[in-house]
């Protein structure tokens, strides 16, 4: 349709009813009814618009309004308004190359976007044309299918490490260490994390928190899809001097207190050191540290006791 036309055609539309109404006349019977139906008899809809019937909206006239604002925050980022385009499966069938359209409409128009799992276009594409889209993701329960999704994540990884100018050196890291990993839960793939011991961690996950709880061994942990790596390397706060190499089991990241000198203080009293006699005398013997273990005998004997 071209601009001119849409514009002519879409001039008498003031309301959502009156887009249905329009939307009826253009599509095919078939998609129409797909598009504006809903599931068996029609009841979630209909109680859906009786529930939003009760509420009513007060004109008020003579009323500033240049200062309000629609504007919401969702996830860390800010739309336009509170209200965006919800995921709706084959929509190729009414609009050519259908959810492409949807994502450029709702990127120019700063809204949330959601990508239906039954598109008939790759998320990839999608994601090329909109940065913000979102995907509604029904994960298959079944190996074979999520093996699927892990070959793609693998392939679009490749086409990202293209992209970079180092991707020789990125790419022989990736050659070296990478890899995907499938595992039955969160919990499972945070316990896998724990064995490797990252430098970073990312916890790309819906609830972070609720798994951070599970993670023992990183050297930093970046909780959700909003935080990437690099912030710990440049602007987050914390210093980027991580434990490397798995390291990350028993040393932690740099900080204040390791730049703080401290000296261990002893002291023992004579029963004290009574005690210990037998077992600084076999260590010192395992040790071959003779002289180490008659250090404390001669101490003993001296204050008239027996080791």
């Amino acid at each position: 349709m071209r601009h001119g036309s849409a514009k002519k055609r879409l001039g008498g539309v003031l309301s959502l009813d009156d887009f249905e109404t329009a939307a009826r006349r253009h599509l095919p019977r078939p998609i129409f009814g797909y598009v504006a139906g809903a599931v068996e008899t029609d009841w979630s809809l209909h109680d859906n618009r009786a529930a939003f019937a009760e509420f009513g909206l007060l004109p008020r006239m003579l009323v500033d309004v240049s200062k309000r604002s629609q504007q919401t925050t969702l996830f860390g980022k800010t739309y336009a308004a509170p209200f965006g385009i919800s995921p709706l499966g084959i929509s190729a069938l009414y609009a050519y190359r259908g959810d492409i359209v949807l994502a450029t409409a709702a990127e120019a128009a700063n809204i949330p976007m959601i990508m239906s799992s039954s598109s008939l276009i790759r998320l990839e594409d999608v994601a090329t044309e909109s940065k913000s889209a979102w995907f509604q993701a029904y994960l298959p329960g079944d190996v074979p299918d999520i093996t699927a999704l892990i070959d793609r994540v693998a392939r679009e990884a490749s086409l990202q490490l293209g992209a970079l100018p180092r991707r020789e050196i990125a790419g022989a890291a990736l050659e070296a260490h990478g890899a995907l990993v499938l595992t039955r839960s969160l919990e499972e793939a945070v316990e896998v994390a724990n064995l490797l011991a990252p430098e970073h961690l990312e916890l790309q996950v819906e609830d972070p928190e609720a798994l951070l709880s599970l993670v023992r061994n990183a050297g930093a942990v970046f909780l959700g899809r909003l935080t990437p790596e690099v912030v710990g390397d440049y602007v987050a706060g914390p210093n980027h001097v991580l434990p490397t190499g798995g390291t990350a089991r028993f040393a932690s990241a740099l900080g204040t207190e390791d730049f703080v000198k401290r000296m261990s203080v002893i002291q023992y009293a004579e029963a004290g050191l009574r005690d210990a006699a037998p077992h600084l005398a076999e260590l010192a013997r395992v040790e071959g540290l003779d002289g180490h273990g008659a250090a404390a005998t001669v101490r003993i004997e001296r204050t008239g006791g027996t080791t």
